[in-house]
């Protein structure tokens, strides 16, 4: 495993997603934190990510196959992913909701990851739908 030093930009970058929860991209990343870092690059931040992600501080969403969204919220949680709008919201994971994945483990499968992720539309995009 390497081992990357802290820099001041990673740690930035891990404070601003930290305090977000709207999933965002590299680019809205990048966006964000040019207001306080003015010399900060959009090569940067994706190294940055990559990185961080490598180290097991943030995940990757692939909802689009043209660019990976972000979260730092590693505790367990489903996602609902709009296909209209492409906003996403975290959903708690509450105990009753992981029973296959303590059936798996019961029978002996090794369980490392859990992603459990929802299509559909959101309450904004059915209401536009509707009027």
């Amino acid at each position: 495993m390497i081992i990357f030093r802290e820099s001041p930009q990673r740690r930035a970058i891990m404070e601003n997603l930290s305090q977000r929860y709207d999933h965002p991209t590299a680019a809205s990343i990048y966006s964000d934190m040019r207001k306080k870092l003015p010399s900060l690059s959009l090569g940067t931040v994706y190294r940055n990510l990559e990185i961080l992600e490598q180290q097991g501080r943030i995940r990757s969403l692939r909802v689009d196959p043209k660019e990976s969204r972000y979260d730092a919220q590693l505790t367990p949680h489903a996602h609902f992913i709009c296909g209209h709008c492409g906003k996403i919201e975290d959903i708690p994971l509450t105990n009753g909701c992981c029973h296959f994945h303590q059936s798996l483990e019961k029978r002996g499968y090794r369980i490392e990851q859990r992603n459990v992720d929802l299509y559909g539309s959101c309450q904004s995009c059915n209401k536009r739908k509707i009027n």
